[in-house]
């Protein structure tokens, strides 16, 4: 299996981490399947007003990790092996851009 990248998504969330593993191809992504927030986040969300879009700019919202490759299914296999919860959120993309 062959991993073309690996985004750790921390402050900055996924808009402020993913490109940095595709910038240097000038591919984006099309984040189609982002999982719902948890209900602590979802919380902060109304606590603080804050937008969707800028909480996916901002924090992880339980997307701890990103992995870019072409082969989704033996990816899943080694998660399902180590009992990691892991799901395809989207798709990589030739436009530059990270859409959600």
């Amino acid at each position: 299996m062959e991993l073309k990248g690996v985004a750790h998504i921390t402050g900055g969330g996924i808009p402020g981490n993913l490109p940095r593993i595709l910038k240097r191809t000038g591919l984006g992504a099309k984040l189609t399947n982002l999982p719902a927030p948890n209900p602590e986040m979802q919380k902060l969300i109304e606590i603080g007003n804050v937008s969707r879009d800028e909480a996916y700019q901002t924090w992880n919202m339980g997307v701890g990790m990103i992995i870019v490759c072409n082969e989704v299914d033996k990816v899943e296999e080694v998660c399902k092996k180590h009992g990691i919860t892991m799901w395809v959120i989207g798709e990589v993309t030739g436009d530059g851009e990270v859409t959600f």
